[in-house]
Order: structure tokens, then sequence, then C-alpha cells
């Protein structure tokens, strides 16, 4: 009775083993066309692809469980019979053979062939998980409390990283180089960066006028080397631009109209100005004071030369 319960342990701990392998190798659309094909383990697949916290608790309670159950019955098996040393010596033994036969051998063979015999063993999987499902949830509700007091967040189970810390873990990553560790340093350190630090002020930025013809414009994009100049208005003392006039658009584009780039404050940090440029899908943008005059202008070069020193796009 005792040998087919150690036995029948040691399968447990093999199988949660190798799907703890063969999980992050499987291919979403394979699982699919299993499932297509009635695999019912598939199904259960899917599950777990789109909830991998499930499938970590359950592996990780399972086969601690399993393991604690080989080893307390091999050592009441022993100890009876051939005293303390005796069980120490099993003890040891049986941890050796459950590391080679139930964890070693079935990942090689799960990430051997993935698909075929995660799909099998899913089904197990899900049986376990129901009879486990008390611990699971215990596991879960301890494993927020921790997060949440380590300052992280239990919703995603992220802890909290400092500035610093992360400026620390890329000057220690063996991974990185020497530039993508400047680059990293050069990102953190724009935290307080806005659009009015890197723009350039209107009194530098060259304009047209409404209602100027698009030969005269052309002339002033190739005097001041710049192919997209902000439009002004009749009223130079308005404070606004009207647009952005695009060397591409009048000698391409049809009717040649302004194009209108997004206007940002200027205490906008710099980290949010590609999202909005991506947004708007506009290589430049308008910068406002707080009374929503332009006061000059943030391409994605500026950002770009923020972080990486002086570029030329």
């Amino acid at each position: 009775m005792e040998a087919g319960v150690i036995v029948g342990c040691l399968l447990v701990s093999a199988c949660l083993s190798g799907m703890e392998a063969a999980v992050p190798l499987l291919h979403t659309a394979r699982v699919q066309q299993l499932e297509e094909r009635g695999s019912i383990g598939a199904g259960i697949l899917l599950e777990y692809l789109r909830q991998p916290g499930r499938l970590a608790s359950t592996v990780t309670i399972g086969r601690a469980l399993a393991r604690a159950m080989v080893l307390v019955l091999v050592v009441r098996w022993f100890l009876p019979a051939g005293g303390m040393m005796a069980a120490i010596g099993a003890a040891v033994l049986s941890g050796g053979v459950l590391w080679l036969a139930g964890d070693l051998i079935p990942k090689s063979l799960f990430c051997r062939f993935p698909h075929r015999l995660a799909a099998r063993v899913a089904v197990l999987l899900r049986m376990l998980q129901l009879g486990l499902w008390p611990l699971t949830r215990l596991l879960e509700t301890l494993s927020r409390a921790f997060v949440a007091a380590l300052g992280g967040d239990p919703a995603t189970g992220n802890l909290v990283a400092t500035r610093e810390r992360l400026r620390v873990m890329a000057d220690q990553s063996s991974i990185l180089t020497g530039e993508q560790r400047d680059l990293v340093a050069s990102i953190l350190d724009s935290g307080s960066a806005t659009a009015r630090d890197i723009m350039q002020p209107a009194s530098k930025v060259v304009t047209t006028k409404a209602g100027r013809a698009a030969e005269a414009r052309r002339k002033i994009s190739v005097t001041s080397g710049f192919s997209r100049l902000p439009v002004a208005g009749a009223d130079p003392a308005a404070g606004r631009w009207q647009g952005l006039w695009v060397l591409y658009d009048s000698m391409f584009v049809a009717g040649n109209e302004p194009r209108f780039p997004p206007r940002i404050e200027g205490g906008v940090h710099v980290e949010e100005i590609l999202g909005l440029l991506r947004k708007a899908r506009s290589p430049m943008a308008f910068i406002q004071d707080h009374g929503g005059q332009d006061i000059g202008i943030v391409t994605i070069e500026d950002v770009l030369r923020h972080y990486l020193g002086e570029v030329n796009l």
C-alpha cells in the first residue's frame, strides 16, 4: 500500500514538473488546433495560458505535498526497521530519486514534446487543481498580502522599484552593454524633465504666414533647412499658430492643407511626449503655456536628442 502511494506521488511530482517546463514552450495556435480536433486537455491548457497564475499555484503546492509525502512514508518505512541512520539515509536517497525521476527526466521529456505531453497531462492537472483549491486560494491570499506589505500592487504582483534601485540593477547587470547602461541611466535621469525643458522656443522657430503661396513657402523651407513650418496667423500677438505646413504635402498631396499637430502643456513630462506624438501620428507638437499661447515646438528629434545626445534625422 505504502509503495503504491510513493509511486503515485512520484508520478504526480513528475507530471507537475513536466507541465511547469512545457507551458512556457506552448504555442497558442498549436493548442487551439488540438482543441479543434477534440482534445479536452488542449482546452484546459488554453485556460492556463490565459491565467498562468493558477498553474503556478497548483504546481508549487502539489509538487511540495507529493515530495513531502514520499519523504514521510520512506522515513516511516525505514525508521522502525533500521533506526534513525537508516531512515536518514533512505530519505537522502529518496531525495535524489525525486530529483532525477520527479524533476529532471520529466522536464527533459516535456521540453522535447511539450504539446503532446502537456495536452495528455492537463486533465490530471485540472483534477489536482480542484482538489488543492483551498490551499492554492490560501497561498494566493498570502502572496497578495506579502506583496502589499512590501509596497507593491496586489492586483498585478509587481513590486515598486525606485529609480535608484533600477539604476543599481542596470549597473550590476552582466547582460547590458555599456551603451545600454548609459541609455537606461539617461532615461531614469529624465524623470523630472518636461516639454518646456527640451522645446525649441517660439522666438527661434521659423514660421510661415497664413495665405502665403506654396512656392514662397518652399523657398523658406529650402533657405532655413526645415521641411515643417508652423503657420502663423495674421495677428502674431495672438500667440497661436494656425497649423503646420509640410514640404512633402505641398509637393505630393493635393490641396496642400496644413496639418494640425497636437498641443501639449509645457509641464508634460518628456516620457509622455512620444506617446502623444504617436497617438496623433504627428512628428511635431506645439507647446502651450497655461494661457493657451504657443510658446515653442517639440519634435521627435528633440526627444531622442534628450535621451541619446546629438542626433540628426
